[in-house]
């Protein structure tokens, strides 16, 4: 896997040679395993290559092929090559790096290629014949692509770092994306903190020719789509082949393997398919476990007996307990000033430098996570309660109530009656909101942030509101507010915070929950199957139950925080994190946005009798982060 970037100039002026040059130094903070670039008058791609893969050992990136003067340069996993061996030319092996797969792709379906493709990639390609420049993300948005395209110069790179390397660059920020950090908000998939840096959305491909940009969708999810079988059982052994393919296809590399591994549904059953196919060979398997041990904590259970009971009688297996965090908020801070071009909006990522360094020190490159479950897969059951409610099934609506809340521990008249007045309402098409939503604790909430009062006004950040509300709104049938779900900002932020993350360590996440074969599977099947007999993920709880005891597999809470080495970090630095934000001159640009007074050093709650003591980390962290942008690439007017 590779970190890309490239330009474009228009038809009037040459490409400066230099300009590659300085894309690929800017972007080299992790020291890639190569470094290579291809260049004439008007084009420029460079490529800094991770080797990962078998066939990526021996790959040179960007590559030249000169019988039909295609040149690519990529980063990219494709894991349907066997289908592909049979749809492209007899020229094409197993052998051959994923980057060549792409390339043949193209020869033959041109600017559909992407439909033919399943895995992770973000990819250029020069052709010299037709003029162009084709670029494509994959479906999801795992591998980052950020754009440019201004005064005649069109640029691209995994990091937006790469962009700002050229001198060009008009570096003016975005002030909308600053409101919604600062009010922590989700609204926009392809804005960036600089006004003129887009990036392109997953399932996309753009066309770059002479100084104009064309970009086009070239696949979506389909919430009519439905799966047949005759059987319960054959339901499940279809979602178990294509999970056990994921998890095989995200395996695929030269060097040892690490998961993370947090105890809970997601991340234990993606471990345990992982563990079985690589027990097979023979092949270690490191899990990272980020636990608590500190008695102050005691709002977070530890997790490490599951862990512990999941690793016991398994070979190849290296469970590294992370219960002692060393770093700090300023280690953070200083690591995500180098790394991350924008402040961080997800807080999964922010902080894991602490476990990279021990993959990095283990050789691991790649780091496996059940992240992506909750959003597609292993949806809950209370959905399907409003389905039956919906369709009238009064009877089996009536018994899924009741297992549901026996699992859950829940009210079974209350929890009805909640279900049955959101159903009506969006069967008469009102607003609910004003019930559920309590929309003036929400905005009262928001607006509470650290944002200047004249900044929001100014920016109609009630706009930027009603907005997001409308985004994440759960309307529409149970299908459908799947493909919402799926397609919220936020999961497209996390997934490019941690590649870009991990790759600073050399290494790569992989998401085998987030394959699309297994995500188009999910979406299709009848609702029963992901809630039924009062448990939710209940077809990925049966596809994985062989492998895990009951008590793992079938619990319903999960009783740590999938975050506990924060509470660790907060400890260290926060009050001096808060001091050196009250310490920016008042002139710093910070203060046309950020609201220094409404930040609190800690947050203080009642939990258990007992009082909690919670520093609010991660916006001092983002705040200061903030400031630095600011004060690196100063505004323009």
């Amino acid at each position: 896997m590779s970190a890309i970037c490239g330009c474009v100039s228009s038809v009037d002026r040459d490409l400066e040679s230099a300009s590659i040059d300085k894309m690929i130094e800017r972007l080299d903070h992790w020291k890639a395993d190569a470094t290579n670039k291809w260049q004439n008058a008007k084009v420029g791609l460079g490529n800094l290559l991770l080797h990962n893969t078998p066939e990526s050992l021996h790959e040179s990136l960007p590559s030249f092929d000169e019988s039909s003067g295609l040149t690519i340069t990529a980063s990219a996993r494709i894991d349907n090559r066997k289908e592909l061996l049979s749809l492209l030319t007899p020229n094409v092996s197993l052998e051959l790096p994923d980057s060549q797969f792409i390339l043949e792709a193209y020869k033959k379906w041109g600017t559909e290629c992407p439909k033919h493709l399943i895995g992770d990639f973000a990819f250029a390609i020069w052709d010299d014949q037709k003029q162009h420049l084709f670029c494509a993300r994959d479906q999801v948005g795992i591998k980052p692509f950020y754009y440019y395209h201004q005064n005649g110069i069109f640029a691209f790179a995994s990091e937006i770092k790469g962009i700002l390397a050229l001198p060009e660059t008009n570096t003016e920020k975005n002030e909308e994306w600053i409101a919604d950090m600062l009010i922590r908000r989700y609204v926009d998939r392809n804005r960036t903190l600089y006004k003129h840096v887009y990036r392109l959305e997953p399932a996309h491909f753009m066309v770059i020719k002479d100084n104009e940009i064309e970009i086009s969708r070239y696949w979506q999810l389909d919430p009519n789509k439905k799966t047949k079988f005759d059987s319960e059982q054959e339901y499940v052994d279809a979602f178990r082949k294509i999970l056990e393919e994921a998890v095989a296809c995200r395996t695929r590399t030269a060097f040892p393997i690490g998961a993370e591994f947090s105890g809970g549904i997601d991340s234990s059953a993606v471990t345990a398919h992982a563990h079985q196919q690589l027990e097979l060979k023979k092949k270690d398997l490191s899990l990272y476990s980020m636990v608590v041990k500190d008695e102050k904590y005691f709002w977070i259970k530890d997790e490490r007996k599951v862990i512990k009971k999941f690793c016991e009688g398994k070979n190849h297996i290296n469970l590294v307990l992370l219960d002692k965090i060393d770093k700090g908020l300023l280690d953070a801070l200083e690591w995500n000033t180098r790394i991350h071009d924008e402040p961080l909006r997800e807080m999964n990522g922010m902080f894991r430098d602490d476990m990279f360094s021990h993959c990095k020190d283990d050789n691991i490159r790649v780091l496996l996570s059940g992240f992506g479950g909750d959003d597609m897969v292993s949806s809950q059951s209370r959905d399907y309660l409003n389905v039956l409610f919906a369709n009238k099934e009064w009877g089996e609506f009536t018994k899924e109530l009741l297992k549901y809340c026996k699992v859950t521990n829940k009210n079974p008249f209350v929890k009805g009656c909640g279900v049955a007045l959101k159903e009506t309402f969006r069967l008469l098409g009102w607003n609910d909101s004003f019930i559920f939503e309590r929309n003036k604790r929400y905005d009262a909430k928001f607006l509470a942030r650290p944002i200047q009062a004249d900044f929001a006004e100014r920016i109609n950040i009630n706009e930027r509101l009603a907005i997001s509300k409308k985004i994440y709104k759960r309307t529409g049938t149970f299908q459908e507010k799947q493909v919402a779900r799926f397609l919220l900002p936020h999961l497209l932020i996390r997934l490019e915070l941690c590649d870009i993350s991990a790759r600073s360590f050399k290494m790569e996440y992989r998401y085998p929950l987030l394959d699309i074969r297994l995500v188009e599977f999910y979406l299709a099947i009848p609702p029963e199957l992901k809630g039924k007999n009062g448990f939710g993920r209940y077809i990925f709880r049966k596809a994985s139950e062989h492998l895990l005891s009951d008590d793992i597999i079938w619990r319903t809470t999960k009783d740590a925080s999938s975050n506990p080495h924060i509470e660790e970090r907060a400890n260290k630095d926060t009050q001096v994190g808060l001091e050196m934000i009250n310490a920016l001159d008042s002139n710093h640009p910070y203060h046309q946005y950020g609201d220094r007074s409404k930040i609190k050093g800690i947050r203080t709650d009642k939990s258990e009798g007992k009082k909690r003591v919670r520093p609010q980390v991660t916006t001092i962290h983002n705040h200061l982060l903030l400031a630095r942008k600011l004060e690196d690439q100063p505004m323009t007017s």
